[in-house]
C-alpha cells in the first residue's frame, strides 16, 4: 500500500443519510471497498470489530449517546481496533471539541466532503498511521532490547544526575532495581568512580569531541566494592533541546585482573629469558614477537631494551636467512612439531641453529613458538648450508 492508487477497506460513521450515500458513492469510485456504513457510535463500534477496516471515516457529531469522539477513544483503547485509520469528517466544531480530537485523530477532512481531496487525504492519513505504528513497533523493541540489553544502558544529563538506567545496569552496581539505583545515586560524579578526575575527563571529551569510546575507570559498587568498567558515550539532546549523556557501560574486572596476570607473568618470564646466555624469542602463531631476551639484543649488535614486541621475527634476520625461515616457521605451525633451523641474524651478527619449540597458554593451547639460538658460526658460511 505504498501510492495512492491503492485500495483500501472503509468504515462510513455518519448519521446524514444523503452525506453517507454521497461519500460512500465517491469511495467507491476510488476503488475502495466500504466494509459499512454506521449512523450511531454503538453500530460504528460493532461493524469496526467484526470487519477491521483500514480506516474509519467518522463524524464528529452524531445523534445519540456517543458522538465521534467517544468512539474514537473506544476505538484507540481497544487491542483489536488501535491500529486503525482515523479520519474525522468536520464541520464548524468548537475549538474545545477539536482539541479533544487531535490525539486521536490521523487526519481531518472538511465538510461536505470534494471529491478531489478525499483520495489524498486517505493516503496520507494511513500513511501516517502505518509509519507511527512502525515508530512503536521499533520503540517498543528498543525498549525491550534496553531492559533485556547484558550491558549496563543509561542517560544522564550532563555534568549532572543520571535519567534513566537499565537492570543491567542497576545489577552491575549492586542495586535491586532501576529504580532503587536512581534514588541513591544523586551525584555519579562524587559517589562512583574512585578517581574523580576521571569523570572530569569524561566530561572534558564530551564537551570537545562530542563521544567517549572505551573510557576505563575504577567504580565503587553499592556496598563498597571497587570493580573497573569500560564506558561509551555520546552527547546528544531531548526532546526540549538539553544537553543528554546516552551511554553503554560493561564490566571489565576479570580482563583487568587477567591483564595484570599476564604482566606479572611477562615479567617473571623476562627476568627468566634475561639469565639465559643464548638468544631467546616467543614468537605467536603470526611471526611477530612477544618478547625477546637481552642475549638477543646483544646478538643483534643492539643496545637493550631493544623493543622487538611485535615486529616480525623476519625483521630480525639477514634477508638471505629469511626463506629458510618462512619455510620452517610455517611446518612448525602446522604440526606443531619441535624444529631446527640455522640462520643469520641481520647486523651480520652470525650463524645461529635455532630450535623451535611449542609455547602454550595456561590452558595447554599452543600459541606459539619459544625460538631458542645457539651460536655456531660467525657470518662466512658455505651456501647450502642456511637451512635445516
Amino acid at each position: 500500500m505504498g501510492n495512492q492508487s491503492e485500495q483500501y477497506r472503509l468504515l462510513l460513521v455518519e448519521d446524514d443519510s444523503i452525506s453517507a450515500k454521497t461519500i460512500g458513492f465517491m469511495l467507491k469510485r476510488l476503488g475502495h471497498e466500504l466494509v459499512g456504513v454506521a449512523a450511531t457510535g454503538e453500530q460504528a463500534l460493532a461493524l469496526a470489530a467484526e470487519h477491521l477496516p483500514d480506516m474509519v471515516l467518522l463524524d464528529v457529531r452524531l445523534e445519540g449517546d456517543m458522538d465521534g469522539l467517544e468512539v474514537a477513544h473506544r476505538l484507540r483503547t481497544s487491542a483489536a481496533t488501535r491500529g486503525m485509520s482515523i479520519m474525522f469528517l468536520t464541520g464548524m466544531e468548537p475549538y474545545e471539541q477539536m482539541e479533544r480530537a487531535l490525539p486521536v485523530a490521523d487526519c481531518f477532512i472538511q465538510k461536505p466532503v470534494k471529491f478531489a481531496d478525499l483520495s489524498a487525504n486517505m493516503h496520507i492519513c494511513v500513511q501516517r498511521r502505518r509509519l507511527e505504528q512502525r515508530l512503536a513497533a521499533s520503540d517498543r523493541r528498543y525498549q525491550a532490547l534496553v531492559q533485556d540489553a547484558p550491558v549496563g544502558i543509561y542517560q544522564a544529563r550532563l555534568g549532572g544526575g543520571l535519567v534513566t538506567v537499565n537492570p543491567a545496569l542497576a545489577r552491575m552496581l549492586g542495586y535491586d532495581s532501576p529504580e532503587e539505583l536512581l534514588a541513591a545515586m544523586t551525584n555519579p560524579a562524587a559517589q562512583l568512580y574512585v578517581d574523580d578526575t576521571r569523570r572530569e575527563e569524561f566530561t572534558r571529551l564530551l564537551h570537545t569531541v562530542g563521544e567517549v569510546r572505551d573510557f576505563e575507570s575504577e567504580v565503587y559498587g553499592r556496598d563498597g566494592d571497587i570493580f573497573w568498567i569500560q564506558e561509551q558515550a555520546a552527547l546528544t539532546a531531548d526532546a526540549v533541546g538539553e544537553p543528554l549523556v546516552e551511554g553503554f557501560v560493561i564490566n571489565i574486572t576479570a580482563r583487568k585482573d587477567a591483564e595484570l596476570e599476564r604482566d606479572v607473568t611477562l615479567h617473571l618470564l623476562r627476568q627468566t629469558l634475561d639469565a639465559l646466555p643464548d638468544p631467546v624469542a616467543l614468537v605467536d602463531d603470526e611471526q611477530h614477537v612477544i618478547l625477546g631476551n637481552l642475549a638477543l639484543c646483544k646478538a643483534m649488535g643492539v643496545p637493550a631494551p631493544c623493543g622487538l614486541a611485535n615486529r616480525a621475527f623476519s625483521e630480525l634476520l639477514a634477508p638471505r636467512s629469511r626463506k629458510a625461515w618462512d619455510a620452517v616457521f610455517s611446518r612448525f605451525v602446522q604440526d606443531g612439531q619441535m624444529r631446527q633451523v640455522r640462520l643469520l641474524l641481520a647486523g651480520n651478527a652470525g650463524w645461529y641453529v635455532f630450535t623451535l619449540s611449542p609455547y602454550g597458554n595456561p590452558s595447554g593451547e599452543r600459541i606459539g613458538a619459544v625460538c631458542q639460538g645457539r651460536f655456531v658460526a660467525p657470518e662466512v658460511l658455505p651456501l647450502g648450508r642456511e637451512g635445516a
